[in-house]
C-alpha cells in the first residue's frame, strides 16, 4: 500500500512543478504590469501638459484631448469641422446606429480619476483673473487645499501667457481651441504629400480601379469593393489579391480598392471624429455615386469588415454579398460601455507578449501614442529605407511597412476607438438588416489569428447560423491574405460567381 502511494507521489510531483512555476511567473508578470501601467498613467498625464505647451508654442493654439473635455464637448467641438460637413447631405442622424463616439475614449481608467491637471482651465482664459486662490498664501501658512488652488492658479496664468506670446496679443480674451491658421500639426509629417492630405478640403478618397467588367454575357453592374484593415491601405489588396484573380473575373467585374479616410493617400483631416458615418459617407461620395454602382460585392479585412457591414446595412439593396476576413467581433452585452469592452479584449493591459504591450500602450494612452507617432510617422522618410530593407530580408510585403506609417496620430487614434471599438454593439444590428434583405455573408478566418481570435467568428456564426464560415489552417491575421493568396482568391471567386448577374436578368 505505502510503496504504491509513494510511487504515485513520485510520478505526480514533476507534473505539478511546471504548473507552479508557470503560475508564479504569471503572478510576477501581473504585478509588474500593474506597476508599469500605473507609471504610464502618470507619464501620459504629464505629456498632456507638455503637448499643450508645445501646441501653443508651435501652432499658436491647442488641440483638444480627452483628458479635459467631456464626451459632449469634444463631440460638439469636432462636429463643427469636417464631420459636420461630411453629414450635411446625408440622412444619417446623430443618434443613428451608424454614428457615434466610442465610450472607450472617455472611460479609460487613468482619465476617469481626478488629478491636478484636470482642474486647469483650458477653455476660458477670461475666467482666470480672480486672485482669490493667492490670498491664503499671502496671509500666512496655507493649507494643502489652498496650495493646490494656488498651483492651479499659477499654471492657468502661465498657459495664458504662453498663448498670448504665441499669438502676439496684449489682452486676454476668449479664443478658439484649434489654431486659427489652417496648417498641419507640428507633430505630424510636414512633407508636401502628407500636408496636402491633412489640409485637403476634398472629401474624395483615393481609389484604385482594376478589371474591365466587359465580359460578354454579364452586366457591368457586377462590381467588387475591397476595404482594408487598421494601419493599412488599398495596396494590401492590389499587391496581394488582384494579381491572383482569374482572367474571367478581371473581365466580368470592376474591382475597386480604396484607402479609407485617415489612411494611405486619402485625406487625414484633423477636425474629424472618424466614425462609421464618416467612412460610409466618404465611400458613397467617392465610389458609389461617381462610378454609378448598381450591384456590388464587399470584401473587408479586419477593421474593413466593420466598415463593410455598416456600408451594406446602409445600402442593402445594392449589396449582393459581404465577405469578412478576420472580423473583430467581440460581442457586447449592452450598448453602454461596449467600446470599453472591445478595448479590453483587443488591447488588454499586459506586458507579454511584446506585441500586446505595444498595442495596449498605443490604444490606452493618447499622449504616449502621439509621441510614438511623432518619432515614426513624422520621420517616415527617414525610417522607410531601412525598414524596406529589413522587410526584404525577412520577406514581409513592402506595403506593410509603408502603410504602417501613412497616417496621423489623430486619424489612427479616432479610427481605432470610434470605428473598431465604438461599433461593437452595432454589428449585430447590421447583420440583422442584411439577413432581412437576404444578403449572403461569408467569413474567412485563419486558425492562428491572435489579434482577432478565430473564436470571434465562431461566436458570430453561432448567433447567425446562415453565415458561412471557412477556416484556413496555419494562417494568422494578415497571413490569411498575404500568405494564402491563391486560396483566398479561389474562395472569393466562388462567392462572386454564385451571385453573378446575367445581362438579361
Amino acid at each position: 500500500m505505502f510503496p504504491c502511494a509513494s510511487s504515485n507521489l513520485r510520478m505526480t510531483r514533476p507534473q505539478r512543478l511546471p504548473g507552479i512555476w508557470e503560475r508564479a511567473l504569471e503572478a510576477l508578470i501581473d504585478i509588474f504590469s500593474f506597476i508599469l501601467f500605473k507609471v504610464l498613467d502618470r507619464i501620459d498625464r504629464i505629456l498632456c501638459i507638455i503637448f499643450q505647451l508645445l501646441d501653443w508654442a508651435f501652432d499658436g493654439g491647442r488641440y483638444p484631448c480627452y483628458c479635459h473635455l467631456s464626451r459632449d464637448a469634444r463631440h460638439q467641438h469636432l462636429e463643427q469641422g469636417v464631420s459636420k460637413e461630411l453629414h450635411a447631405d446625408t440622412h444619417l442622424e446623430a443618434d443613428s446606429l451608424w454614428n457615434g463616439v466610442s465610450d472607450s475614449l472617455h472611460n479609460r481608467d487613468h482619465i476617469k480619476s481626478e488629478h491636478l491637471f484636470s482642474h486647469i482651465n483650458f477653455e476660458n482664459a477670461a475666467s482666470c483673473h480672480d486672485i482669490t486662490p493667492l490670498r491664503p498664501l499671502l496671509k500666512g501658512q496655507p493649507k494643502s487645499s489652498d496650495m493646490k488652488e494656488t498651483i492651479i492658479f499659477i499654471l492657468n496664468h502661465f498657459f495664458i501667457f504662453l498663448k498670448m506670446k504665441a499669438r502676439n496679443i496684449t489682452s486676454i480674451k476668449q479664443d478658439e481651441d484649434y489654431p486659427s491658421k489652417a496648417k498641419a500639426r507640428w507633430s505630424d509629417c510636414g512633407c508636401k504629400s502628407c500636408t496636402d492630405l491633412q489640409l485637403s478640403t476634398s472629401r474624395m478618397l483615393y481609389v484604385v480601379q482594376s478589371g474591365r467588367g466587359t465580359g460578354s454575357g454579364f452586366a457591368m453592374e457586377n462590381d467588387i469593393l475591397f476595404l482594408h484593415g487598421f494601419l493599412s491601405s488599398s495596396s494590401f489588396w492590389v499587391d496581394r489579391v488582384f494579381p491572383y484573380l482569374s482572367e474571367s473575373i478581371q473581365k466580368s467585374y470592376r474591382l475597386f480598392a480604396v484607402d479609407l479616410l485617415g489612411f494611405g493617400k486619402s485625406p487625414k483631416p484633423s477636425k474629424c471624429l472618424y466614425t462609421l458615418a464618416d467612412h460610409v459617407e466618404t465611400i458613397r461620395k467617392s465610389i458609389l455615386e461617381p462610378y454609378g454602382i448598381k450591384c456590388i460585392h464587399l470584401v473587408g479585412h479586419s477593421m474593413g469588415c466593420t466598415v463593410a457591414l455598416a456600408l451594406a446595412a446602409e445600402f442593402p439593396k445594392l449589396v449582393k454579398s459581404v465577405t469578412l476576413i478576420s472580423p473583430p467581433y467581440f460581442a457586447a452585452t449592452s450598448a453602454e460601455m461596449s467600446g470599453l469592452h472591445v478595448l479590453r479584449q483587443v488591447a488588454p493591459k499586459k506586458i507579454w507578449p511584446l506585441i500586446s504591450f505595444g498595442s495596449s500602450v498605443m490604444s490606452w494612452y493618447e499622449h504616449i501614442g502621439r509621441v510614438v507617432c511623432f518619432v515614426i510617422c513624422k520621420n517616415h522618410q527617414l525610417w522607410e529605407p531601412p525598414l524596406q530593407l529589413l522587410a526584404r530580408i525577412v520577406r514581409i510585403p513592402r506595403c506593410f511597412v509603408q502603410d504602417f506609417m501613412q497616417h496621423t496620430h489623430h486619424s489612427a487614434w479616432h479610427v481605432f476607438h470610434n470605428t473598431i471599438c465604438g461599433a461593437a454593439y452595432n454589428i449585430d444590428r447590421y447583420l440583422k438588416i442584411l439577413a432581412d434583405f437576404g444578403c449572403e455573408v461569408t467569413i474567412i478566418h485563419g486558425r492562428e489569428d491572435y489579434l482577432c481570435p478565430v473564436n470571434c467568428s465562431y461566436q458570430l456564426q453561432a448567433k447567425y447560423p446562415k453565415v458561412q464560415l471557412n477556416i484556413i489552417e496555419n494562417a494568422g491575421h494578415h497571413a490569411v491574405v498575404a500568405d494564402c493568396k491563391y486560396a483566398i482568391a479561389k474562395q472569393l471567386e466562388g462567392i462572386w460567381t454564385r451571385n453573378l448577374q446575367p445581362l438579361n436578368a
